[in-house]
């Protein structure tokens, strides 16, 4: 019944270190502050669907990449999505990475309107205080397929899971004279919000041309499946300087309808990557398609080859 004795540290001795044991989370830092570049660090989020739920708008940005402008092969897309309350002047929340799963022939022989891909959204959860490494789990999955679409045939969709499995939501893109719209279905099918582009706007008509390019377009979110009354949110794409001119990288503003759940928010967040891939993404395949930018740009550098 003595207890037993323990051993005595002598006066100098280190203290031990536990050692990590296998399987053990790797320190993180949630982000903030100023970096050693002098640029803002991202901030993490742990719940995305409660800082959704409270975001009043959010930056959907598509990364630059360097490869496809210099080699003109279409690559993966990439975006960023964040969230800042008080307006995107700095200190933006990091929700989500988005990144495209394609083959190279869909994305470099297949019109861009009609390219099928998964897009893998992961939630960014911290980065690695080691390597400096992004951390961040599945979330949701977009699936695009393949639609030769042709008037009211073929119409394009894309469809929401979650990781774990289950639908979400989906968006489709019905028959329109001019003007396209969006209807946004939420996980009991049902059509929450319509996402309405006016055609007349140079930033959509002569999207190729230099005007175009350089003008930003305003879309319009309706309640439920109908384009009439007051628009309760909205879309912008924004013009994002001389990098308009050389790359297809975009970046929309969005204004979220203040009744929206943070289901809906990410389906119309969804949206935005639809409409992107359907009107200003272009690729190889694009040339016989006047209504992309990348063929207008095409044509005119075969015309000059043809003309030397």
């Amino acid at each position: 019944g003595m207890p037993m004795q323990q051993p005595m540290m002598q006066t100098g001795m280190p203290m031990q270190q536990p050692m990590m044991q296998t399987g053990m989370p790797m320190p993180m830092t949630q982000g903030g502050g100023v970096g050693p570049d002098g640029l803002p660090l991202p901030v993490f989020v742990q719940d995305p669907l409660v800082e959704l739920n409270a975001a009043q708008s959010c930056l959907v940005e598509q990364e630059f990449e360097l490869l496809e402008v210099l080699t003109g092969c279409e690559t993966k897309n990439r975006y960023n999505v964040s969230i800042n309350s008080a307006g995107f002047g700095g200190g933006k929340k990091t929700l989500f990475t988005c990144k495209e799963e394609s083959s190279w022939c869909s994305r470099n022989c297949c019109p861009s309107d009609s390219r099928p891909f998964d897009m893998k959204v992961r939630h960014l959860i911290g980065q690695n205080a080691q390597t400096g490494e992004l951390m961040s789990n599945p979330y949701i999955n977009f699936n695009k397929e393949f639609k030769c679409t042709c008037c009211c045939l073929g119409r394009p969709e894309m469809i929401g899971t979650l990781e774990q499995g289950g639908f979400f939501g989906k968006i489709i893109e019905p028959c329109s004279i001019c003007s396209p719209f969006f209807y946004i279905y939420g996980k009991d099918n049902v059509i929450k919000y319509t996402i309405y582009i006016d055609c007349s706007q140079c930033g959509f008509f002569c999207r190729s041309g230099l005007c175009g390019k350089l003008s930003e377009v305003q879309m319009q979110i309706f309640q439920g499946a109908t384009t009439e009354g007051a628009a309760v949110g909205s879309i912008v794409r924004k013009v994002m300087g001389m990098q308009e001119l050389i790359s297809d990288a975009d970046t929309y503003l969005v204004n979220f309808p203040p009744m929206a759940t943070a289901e809906e928010k990410l389906m119309i967040i969804g949206g935005v990557l639809m409409i992107d891939y359907r009107y200003y993404e272009d690729n190889g395949s694009d040339d016989n398609n006047t209504g992309h930018s990348g063929g207008h740009r095409r044509r005119r550098r075969r015309y000059r080859y043809h003309r030397y």
